[in-house]
């Protein structure tokens, strides 16, 4: 969480003997009379800085007196760390944002059989301590962490389970067609209905659950599960089936989301942008990246379409005083602006050559950008994966050609997000990697007897990773650990025809939204996030590059061009 721009308030508490777990009362406690916080956020210090709130700019809507006093009344429990619990107020009040709290332990006063590194942040709920759910410790500095959605008691320990709690969901197993609802109901031992947290196992696919139990199913087919489980102790639950079968279901009006073709990306010669068998189009920043696979480089566009140069192995050539030729090969950026681009061009050089060398490369395919400008690219050709800023320099470059996990295929399409690289190794396997290149998994694409033949892969900020498949024609969706959520789309006579199906699918893309793109050779399938089919727009392609005011660049191998659509009202 961030701290920038956040006041540093310091409020003077005198603390007499505190009581934490115990089941005592402290002699004289004390609390603060009211120092505040308010909009724009601040930090409050009690205890001598013992214990620290964050709160960030909007968590509240109005100055607020906050009170910080020793715990008095706590549950019993030895596993909680005496001296270190701590009543917050106003009790109840309710935050915009979660509002952080640090609470520094002595080591010396962990309980008996009470590891350090199993501290967490708890909260008082009627006679037992419950852990809040994402809390940690820095045994190092000796400090448990969390954020709070509200106040009450907290402290840290590693509280025992509690004792005769259960949760039971009714109906415990149930049908419905696709976007059906259910309402759960729940019969509780021991516990308080607001403790009690709902989730779906495979969210966000899985539909919705509102904290009163009322689920609203997915527009996939499939069995899902609806989760309530006791706030801190995920083993105090109780699980519901969904099932869910084939219902009515149509295409949303293809009117309500309109494209129509613009720029169209290509040069006027051989050398400024002619590409042959461009595979994959990434937008980052303003510009528009091509991978030019026969060509062997990448190449970069402006919004406009005008060509702005490659990066590669090129041959540069000029005249010497005779008028005869001389050439050798250079490695890295070429502009069309430099004048020995001109000299190339007189020579009649469009293209780049392979290598492999750093910055060289041979087949390149997928192409994706990480959050911080960095182009990876599937360097098909060489086994490898290599590494690219936005101003065409290679700055790295890993893997090695094989069939075993951790190396390469033949790869044609990768992902990036901000930790992972996600490589479809030979078309076959799905790999999971470091942006370093260390595999964190690697399974096999099968479905049975059948196999897939991976074209097209995106993933979304919650790490779950999207494919095409143009044998199988359908979209799979996997979670962060490779296990299939669910599918859409299938084989079958009417998929030439009939928009509700994938018809040899090759790329994917995903807004912030959530909602999903494919592209086949029928055009785009824009589907929301629950797998309904909002559209079908533009053209079809290869590849499917999106901006941020989500225009497509659609490559295409009729022209070798890229083609831009614009989206035209809401």
């Amino acid at each position: 969480m961030s701290h920038r721009g956040l006041l540093s308030l310091l409020i003077a508490f005198l603390f007499a003997c505190l009581s934490c777990g115990g089941g005592g009362d402290p002699a004289s406690p004390g609390s603060d009379p009211g120092s505040t916080v308010g909009p724009t956020g601040g930090t409050v210090e009690a205890d001598g800085g013992r214990v620290s709130l964050i709160f960030p700019a909007g968590a509240l809507s109005s100055e607020v007196a906050i009170t910080v006093s020793p715990a008095t009344g706590t549950p019993a429990d030895g596993r909680m760390i005496g001296g270190s619990c701590y009543e917050f107020g106003p009790d109840g009040l309710n935050f915009t944002l979660p509002v952080g709290l640090r609470i520094i332990y002595d080591p010396a006063d962990l309980p008996a059989g009470v590891l350090a590194e199993d501290l967490r942040l708890c909260k008082a709920v009627g006679q037992s301590w419950l852990p809040l759910a994402g809390s940690s410790v820095d045994t190092l500095a000796h400090e448990v962490l969390g954020s709070l959605n509200g106040f009450s008691t907290y402290g840290p320990g590693d509280p025992e389970p509690p004792a005769s709690q259960s949760i039971a969901i009714s109906p415990d197993d149930t049908v419905l067609t696709i976007f059906g609802e259910q309402d759960f109901e729940l019969e509780l031992t021991g516990i308080d209905e607001g403790d009690v947290v709902w989730s779906i196992l495979e969210s966000p696919f899985g539909g919705t659950v509102a904290q009163d139990g009322h689920f609203l199913g997915p527009g996939w087919l499939g069995v899902f599960h609806v989760v309530a489980a006791l706030d801190g102790f995920p083993a105090i639950a109780d699980t519901a089936v969904v099932r869910m079968a084939q219902g009515e279901f149509v295409c949303v009006n293809q009117d309500l989301i309109h494209y129509e073709q613009g720029v169209t990306f290509e040069g006027d010669d051989i050398y400024d942008a002619q590409m042959e068998m461009p595979l994959d189009a990434e937008w980052y920043g303003g510009f528009l990246w091509v991978s030019d696979t026969n060509h062997q480089v990448l190449r970069k566009f402006s919004e406009a379409g005008e060509y702005l140069g490659a990066t590669g192995k090129w041959r540069h050539c000029w005249l010497d005083g005779e008028g005869l030729f001389n050439g050798d090969l250079r490695i890295g950026w070429v502009s069309r602006s430099q004048s020995e681009a001109e000299s190339e061009l007189e020579c009649g050089i469009g293209g780049g050559y392979e290598g492999d060398e750093l910055g060289a490369l041979e087949e390149p395919c997928g192409i994706a950008f990480d959050p911080g400008g960095l182009l990876f690219v599937a360097d098909s050709g060489n086994y490898r994966i290599q590494i690219f800023n936005g101003g065409g320099a290679a700055q790295g470059a890993w893997g090695e050609e094989g069939t075993t996990p951790g190396t390469l295929g033949y790869t044609i399409g990768l992902a990036v997000d901000p930790t992972y690289v996600y490589v479809m190794s030979g078309g076959y396997h799905i790999q999971k990697f470091t942006h370093g290149g260390q595999l964190i998994w690697s399974r096999p694409m099968e479905f049975g007897a059948q196999v897939m033949r991976i074209t097209g892969i995106a993933v979304d900020e919650g790490g779950n990773i999207y494919l095409v498949d143009q044998d199988l024609h359908r979209l799979t969706v996997l979670s962060p650990v490779g296990d299939i959520l669910f599918t859409w789309g299938d084989m079958g006579e009417n998929m030439y025809t009939d928009d509700c199906m994938l018809s040899y699918p090759r790329d994917i893309e995903l807004d912030s939204e959530g909602n999903i793109y494919i592209l086949d050779n029928k055009g785009v399938a824009i589907l929301s996030p629950t797998g309904n089919l909002l559209g079908r727009v533009a053209e079809g392609g290869q590849g499917l590059g999106i901006d941020t005011a989500l225009n497509f660049y659609i490559v295409t191998w009729s022209d070798y061009q890229v083609h831009k659509w614009g989206r035209v009202g809401d």
